[in-house]
């Protein structure tokens, strides 16, 4: 029994944190990477895509293998392989092994950032559950704002190896808390949990709602122009506007702070529109940070702002699209509701996964990033009125028959 339940979720949050930290802390120091191994950008880049692979196919075989076992000991199984993986990254002698460490670095986070979401649901309901919720969405947006300005300064000062022990010193700081004080949150543990047949069952069921794989595909959609921007952007940065890590760093929290501002936006939009239509309005949202972005390599704006503030914009439609995006996907499956979470996290980490991908391919231009973003706003907005709007409207009409 879990004595102090506010504090049970404030440690398994604060370990989730890290993997959230760890996605963004080093990306001002992805083209000091390449430099360091005399390797591409390209190759840099991979090291993004290795961590997003993982975080994505993690939930998928752990989140089950939780319901299982428990919660205490995936949670800190996976804490301790990732600070493994966090000195082997610092002390990698190649490129190679820092992409192999930051592909195991993705498997072990991802399940702790999803269970640390799991644990809060399971010793809080209702009101509770959000009010707790929305402290958490505040964390998720303050952790990325503040990750870049943390990362940029390290690598300035001391080189980006040490983004990494940094790392795994915080992430040993939680684990020790969760070793002496996390217990085990589970209600009960289903033994049937892995059951091979029973799991591709409900994620077939899944896969054939058009509400829950539109709506996933558009969130991934929007996690792949961000997480492409965040690939991509620091080699402009640094090749076309001479910005050094820090800079950078400054750079990129300016942009994430549109997530914390989103928040409040959000809360204002539904007080006059329902959350179908927030994520409908932040389409257009991202669409006109895109178009704003070509325009201003169209008229020769060759300035870094013509980069930030275009994304500002997009971030803040992005940022909207998440949290009405789980308000309208995972409620029509309680009864399947972990597996729906696990296959929610997994596809929304797709999108980032696919963003970091394309954007290793892409070339280090402003012309190309915002033609990128142009497409997923576009495809976003095709699927969502294609797909998801037209199932959400012959729900609407059956709920009101019933």
């Amino acid at each position: 029994m879990t004595k102090n339940p506010l504090y049970t979720v404030a440690i398994t949050i604060g370990l989730g944190l890290m993997g959230m930290l760890a996605m963004d802390m080093y990306v001002p120091a992805l083209p000091h990477i390449a430099l360091s191994f005399a390797t591409t950008s390209s190759n840099a880049k991979f090291t993004m895509i290795a961590y997003m692979l993982g975080i994505c196919l993690s939930p998928l075989f752990f989140g089950p293998m939780a319901d299982k076992y428990g919660r205490r000991p995936l949670i800190l199984w996976g804490a301790a392989f990732a600070i493994a993986a966090m000195i082997l990254a610092a002390l990698s002698p190649t490129i190679h092994w820092l992409i192999f460490a930051r592909l195991i670095q993705g498997l072990s986070l991802g399940i702790v950032v999803a269970l640390s979401r799991t644990v809060a649901t399971d010793l809080y309901s209702g009101n509770a559950l959000a009010k707790i919720a929305s402290i958490i969405s505040l964390f998720v947006a303050v952790g990325p704002a503040l990750a870049p300005i943390i990362g940029g300064s390290i690598q300035l000062h001391y080189g980006w190896p040490w983004i990494f022990v940094a790392l795994a010193a915080g992430i040993g700081v939680f684990f020790l808390l969760c070793l002496k004080d996390l217990t085990e949150t589970a209600h009960q543990l289903n033994p049937n949990a892995m059951n091979i047949k029973n799991l591709l069952h409900n994620y077939k069921t899944l896969l054939k709602s058009p509400i829950f794989i539109g709506i996933v595909t558009v969130v991934s959609l929007s996690y792949a122009g961000a997480i492409g921007f965040f690939t991509l952007s620091p080699f402009i940065m640094l090749h076309q506007f001479h910005l050094n890590s820090a800079q950078i760093g400054l750079c990129m929290a300016s942009i994430t702070l549109m997530a914390i501002i989103s928040r409040i936006m959000n809360i204002y939009l539904l007080k006059f529109f329902d959350s179908k239509q927030c994520i409908f309005i932040a389409i257009h949202i991202m669409l006109i940070g895109s178009l704003m972005m070509l325009i201003s390599w169209v008229v020769h704006w060759h300035s870094i702002y013509s980069l930030i503030i275009p994304m500002m914009i997009y971030i803040l439609g992005s940022s909207i699209v998440f949290p009405n995006a789980v308000a309208n996907a995972l409620p029509p499956f309680k009864h399947i509701g972990g597996q729906a979470a696990a296959l929610y996290s997994s596809l929304q980490m797709l999108g980032s996964f696919l963003g970091a991908a394309m954007a290793s391919i892409m070339p280090n231009s402003t012309f190309i990033l915002a033609l990128f973003l142009i497409i997923i706003s576009t495809s976003a907005w095709l699927i969502f009125m294609s797909l998801t709007k037209p199932a959400m409207k012959k729900q609407r009409i059956l709920q009101t028959a019933v």
